[in-house]
């Protein structure tokens, strides 16, 4: 019996093509002139099976897994991640019938990717932050402003919200805004964010749910 072979018995094929892709118009096409980091020889299959063609099998799925990252990273534009680096400078303020409200979440979701967030201060001020970066993305988005209060009367702002351990003030804690402003599902507020950022001001002309 006369090799190279694959495990299979078949023989490697060349010019064999791989491609490697996500998405229509995202296939990569790798030529493949021969599987033979595949084959054994006849005395490999002897001496050294099963640890060399195990290597090597190991070593082709990390090759096939490489070149289909790399077929993903020539889709459409709409279907990469975004570029951080052109974050744009988002900020403004939330009152509740002209009374600014501390220890508010803003919210600004866009159709993918990640949400940019910001709390309120004192002065219903909020500054937006997009994966731990300043600004947002220019940009159509959904908004949420949600007012979580604790069973004792605190605001539980971002720090609370996002912690691994949830505090006692979480786990008593009640939204105090109607669903069509805090829910990001039903929300009927809406922002588009210009290519040099700009200032969102939400008044809600709503009595404070204090309960």
């Amino acid at each position: 019996m006369a090799g190279p072979f694959f495990l299979d018995g078949r023989r490697p094929a060349p010019g064999l093509i791989v491609t490697a892709g996500c998405s229509p118009g995202g296939e990569l096409p790798i030529p493949f002139p021969s599987l033979a980091p595949l084959a054994l020889s006849e005395s490999d299959a002897m001496s050294s099976f099963p640890l060399r063609p195990v290597r090597r099998i190991w070593q082709a799925a990390t090759l096939l897994s490489t070149l289909a990252i790399l077929g993903c990273a020539t889709g459409t534009p709409d279907e990469l991640p975004p570029d951080f680096g052109k974050l744009v400078p988002v900020k403004g303020t939330v009152k509740i019938k002209g009374k600014p409200l501390r220890g508010v979440v803003v919210t600004f979701l866009p159709p993918k990717w990640s949400a940019s967030n910001g709390e309120t201060d004192a002065d219903g001020s909020y500054t937006l932050e997009t994966a731990r970066k300043p600004g947002a993305l220019p940009g159509e988005y959904k908004v949420a402003i949600s007012y979580l209060v604790s069973a004792d009367g605190q605001p539980q702002g971002l720090a609370p919200r996002s912690s691994m351990s949830p505090s006692l003030g979480m786990s008593t804690a009640q939204e105090k805004l109607p669903a069509e402003f805090s829910d990001l599902g039903r929300t009927t507020l809406k922002a588009t964010v210009p290519s040099g950022g700009g200032t969102f001001d939400f008044d809600l002309p709503i009595d404070l749910d204090t309960k």
